[in-house]
């Protein structure tokens, strides 16, 4: 019975730091990937501050932007200056998707150890 106790609790613990949602700023650093029904999108983040983002449409071809980026800590955002925005909130492809602008609130989480950024909830950017 104590065993049993020890173990769930052992268990319960593990869930709730894999599901963290507090991310060190040492460790966005790196390469992200999107996949969408119509291509995907690869996103590196230089520890400069600067990113380069690459996105591949099917039928449309792909296209490059680079930009700066910064982080909020205490609020788990990214802000990318110069990204394109390739879906709306919905999960459908912007027509626009080439055009470059500034994201100033990307959701930073980390599940199962995994770090995402979540501009869209349906394709977040999972770090490689």
């Amino acid at each position: 019975m104590q065993v049993t106790r020890l173990a769930l609790a052992a268990l319960g613990a593990l869930l709730l730091t894999a599901c963290s949602s507090r991310v060190p700023a040492d460790e966005l650093a790196g390469s992200y990937e999107a996949s969408y029904p119509f291509g995907s999108s690869t996103l590196v983040l230089n520890a400069d501050g600067t990113f380069v983002q690459e996105v591949t449409v099917k039928g449309q071809g792909s296209a490059t932007a680079r930009g700066t980026w910064r982080f909020d800590a205490a609020r788990s955002t990214l802000s990318l200056h110069g990204v394109m925005d390739v879906v709306d909130p919905y999960g459908d492809i912007l027509q626009d998707w080439r055009v470059v602008s500034d994201e100033p609130y990307v959701a930073v989480d980390q599940y199962w150890w995994r770090v995402n950024l979540v501009v869209c909830k349906e394709y977040p950017y999972i770090k490689r």
